[in-house]
């Protein structure tokens, strides 16, 4: 009875404890990430030579409730070659804060008026914020997205900005970096669920035209072209304008907010190959796809429509005789030196044995 009771209070215990070590490695992983991504935009930063020189300070990053992005882009802006000034440390800065609608749609492009009252800080000549977006999709794969801008506070200039993802995959799991015909199927399948779900929604026929903003993580631009078929058999027109990011979408339709009713934007959080098992003459990989779509009001910024879709499936790989020597060689470059020797060897042992053998 005592063993029964103490197996009781063991096992939730011992849930407990697995549940939080699992969720401490998915943190760690997602920071890992997010450090990666980071350095992407530290790089894209160092890179820019039009940006000039000045100042820079950090507004709290939406979506960074814990500042942990906010402590790398610190050490990332004085190692990309700025000096960084830390705008808490002056007396308006949470004044200023307070003040304004700290919100994703502030967090990814400032307005005029709210870089002008930014302008009584000291010390102060750019500003950089953005948003961070983070998912774990799947249990071997971890998703950090992170949208920057920099904004000289005196001419209110956007002068510089970016979206820096990176995906992060467990063991046996490889990214797809290159879309074969049965991937980019798909893709494409994904694109009409998403079709069908946008059909449905009521809020759609309030929109006559949509811009189309580059998905992030998409590589090659393939889910975002595919994105133009969303709004098939829709009075929808789809438009394309020369922005990079949703925060400069957001930007140029303040300055010409008749040149769309909306915005479709989104994210490709996922696209991977896990192999599940091998055989001799064979490999067979699990396919993830995830991808996350939004239709948002660009006059009022609501969101329209949103569908997250995902497809799983297997792929078999099939592979030659001489295709898994090669390979092997490939992956054990001395083996073929040692082979050759040992026939050399084995033939020269043959010869001796028959000469010491020879009848006289």
């Amino acid at each position: 009875m005592k063993t029964l009771k103490i197996m009781a209070l063991a096992i939730p215990l011992f849930a407990f404890f697995l549940t939080d070590t699992t969720s401490a490695q998915s943190a760690g992983v997602e920071h890992q990430a997010l450090r990666k991504a980071v350095e992407e935009a530290r790089t894209a930063l160092e890179a820019d030579k039009s940006i000039g020189k000045g100042n820079i300070s950090l507004l709290p990053l939406h979506g960074d409730e814990t500042g942990y992005v906010e402590g790398l882009l610190k050490n990332a802006i004085t190692a990309a070659g700025f000096s960084y000034v830390e705008g808490k440390n002056d007396p308006l800065w949470n004044e200023i804060i307070n003040e304004i609608a700290w919100d994703e749609k502030k967090g990814d492009m400032l307005d005029n008026q709210t870089i002008s009252r930014f302008g009584d800080l000291q010390g102060t000549e750019m500003l950089m914020y953005g948003v961070v977006r983070t998912s774990s999709p799947w249990s071997n794969c971890a998703y950090a997205e992170i949208e920057l801008h920099l904004t000289n506070i005196a001419t209110k200039e956007h002068v510089w900005g970016g979206v820096f993802t990176y995906r992060i995959y467990g063991p046996n799991v490889q990214p797809i970096v290159k879309i074969d015909p049965e991937v980019r199927q798909a893709l494409q399948d994904l694109i009409e669920q998403g079709r069908k779900s946008l059909e449905q929604s009521t809020a759609v026929s309030k929109v006559d035209s949509a811009l189309i903003v580059p998905f992030a993580g998409d590589l090659d631009n393939s889910v975002t072209d595919m994105a133009m078929g969303m709004f098939n058999n829709l009075d929808v027109t789809p438009r394309v304008l020369d922005v990079g990011t949703l925060g400069e979408a957001r930007m140029l339709l303040r300055d010409a907010s008749n040149q769309t009713d909306a915005l479709l934007y989104g994210a490709v959080r996922d696209m991977s190959r896990e192999l599940k098992h091998k055989e001799f003459l064979q490999e067979v990989y699990e396919i993830n796809l995830f991808v996350q779509m939004q239709l948002q009001d660009a006059k009022t910024g609501d969101i329209l429509w949103s569908d997250t879709l995902s497809a799983t499936y297997d792929e078999e790989e099939k592979r030659s005789e001489e295709e898994i020597a090669l390979n092997f060689i490939q992956k054990h470059p001395k083996f073929l030196p040692y082979l050759l020797g040992g026939i050399v060897a084995f033939i020269v042992l043959i010869v001796l044995i028959r000469k010491g053998t020879r009848v006289r």
